[in-house]
């Protein structure tokens, strides 16, 4: 297999540090938001200047890995030296989805949730595809230094996230397919490592949320999720059935009368917890060869033994290089069922 190719750009420039790079690291993820860091080494008078003026924070900065393109803003510069003359950088760059930090988030989210991801869009400069949830959330998290990711988790409540997929702003649950295609790499031939961890202690059988709407006299609402509702993102083995067979049940009960006040947000709610429970049933990641793929995709190991063939769903995607070393690709991987035996 051919080595994947990447190109950096900084500052619209995707030439003056090609020689000086000594190593970047590119992750994308459904729950953080986009980072990048760039280590730099400049030995050369000639072009230390150049090399300085170009990486300034507050400058654009572009990854090309493969057919995918990635893009945001340099928000910090370190600069190093010492009495051997040599100049260090380290560039650390962001998804431009770093703007909204410090803006509350209850003005991004005036209107139904879907429209967040679109204000999101607008300081990205991105197109929006968006799933919009059937009963708003409410919150009033404020967007400041620590809490900057929650923005990529202000939909955890029903199990929604929002990431960058291609040119595309994705506002939709977190087990729907995104529209990279599905990644399958040869377990013989392009895994360097592989890590699958399982773990029953938070999956729940079935979850109760109870709800009423405090401005009618009427009696409280309920809706009871189940193993039916889950997504089956690896194989009919799933958690619940896992759970149930050797350990017992776990029926959870969550009493918001005073948050759910309709139906359909308690519906939404009681499926999201249970999915999300059913979702740290299997997490793992896998070390590869350079190979494209795309977070809230699917992967599958050719040739490897089960359970590490999967098909496994991806949550976060780090692309790294080292200078002298092939591209390397780490897959961050969950399910919320095991693989088929066969």
């Amino acid at each position: 297999m051919a080595d994947l190719e990447w190109t950096l750009t900084i500052n619209g420039d995707s030439t003056t540090l090609t020689n000086d790079i000594i190593s970047w690291e590119f992750s994308t993820s459904l729950d953080m938001i986009d980072a990048l860091t760039v280590e730099v080494s400049s030995e050369d008078l000639g072009t230390r200047d150049k090399v300085i003026k170009l990486c300034q924070p507050g400058v654009t900065w572009a990854l090309k890995v493969g057919t995918k393109n990635f893009s945001g803003d340099v928000v910090g510069v370190t600069w190093e030296s010492g009495k051997d003359g040599v100049l260090r950088l380290y560039i650390h760059g962001l998804e431009k989805l770093h703007r909204l930090r410090n803006q509350p988030l209850f003005e991004v989210a005036k209107t139904a949730p879907d429209k967040i991801a679109g204000s999101i869009g607008s300081k990205h400069g991105a197109t929006l595809t968006a799933t919009a949830l059937t009963a708003p959330l409410r919150d009033s998290v404020l967007l400041d230094d620590t809490g900057l990711a929650w923005i990529k988790r202000l939909a955890d409540a029903a199990n929604y996230a929002i990431f960058l997929d291609g040119t595309s702003l994705k506002f939709a649950p977190r087990d729907v397919a995104g529209s990279g295609k599905a990644c399958t790499v040869d377990y013989d031939l392009e895994v360097i490592s592989t890590r699958i961890r399982t773990d029953l202690t938070e999956v729940a059988t079935s979850v109760t949320v109870i709800g009423r709407d405090y401005m009618k006299d009427q009696a409280p609402f309920k809706y009871k999720s189940a193993a039916a509702d889950l997504k089956k993102l690896s194989g009919t083995n799933t958690a619940i059935a896992l759970r149930n067979k050797n350990i017992g049940a776990l029926d959870m009960i969550i009493d918001h009368q005073g948050r759910h006040h309709s139906t359909s947000m308690a519906t939404d709610r009681a499926k999201a917890e249970l999915q999300r429970r059913a979702e740290t049933f299997l997490s793992g990641s896998i070390v590869c060869k350079g190979v494209e793929a795309s977070v809230a995709t699917k992967v599958t190991l050719k040739n490897a033994p089960w359970p590490l063939k999967g098909p496994f769903f991806i949550s976060g995607v780090t692309w790294s290089m080292n200078k002298g070393m092939e591209l390397r690709t780490t897959l961050d991987v969950m399910s919320d069922s095991l693989p088929p035996t066969t």
